[in-house]
């Protein structure tokens, strides 16, 4: 979140976790955040809308945070994506990720 901050000032960070209490407690707290909880009434889509409107994504290795990142419409974007995104190091993942996300260890 560091690096996203450094390079966007004034960031505002959207948090979205299935997990809201985990990540308040682990999470650090740069400039605004704000914690979304899934829908779980079958409102996702406006969750992936609210993700995909973002400047720039910090994404886990999960395909709701992938999409998110990908139906992004801004030229100017900025992806931060795992650099390893399955657990097993034995599955090629380098077509995964579009080659101008930054990868991260």
């Amino acid at each position: 979140m560091q690096k996203m901050a450094d390079r966007i000032h004034g960031s505002t960070f959207f948090v979205f976790s299935d997990d809201v209490a985990w990540a308040r407690q682990n999470l650090p707290v740069i400039g605004e955040m704000f914690f979304v909880e899934p829908q779980s009434d079958g409102r996702d889509g406006e969750d992936m809308h609210l993700m995909a409107s973002c400047r720039s994504h910090i994404i886990a290795n999960s395909t709701f945070s992938w999409w998110g990142a990908w139906l992004n419409p801004r030229h100017d974007k900025h992806v931060l994506a795992p650099k390893h995104w399955f657990r097993s190091q034995k599955h090629d993942d380098s077509d995964l990720v579009p080659s101008e996300w930054e990868r991260l260890s």
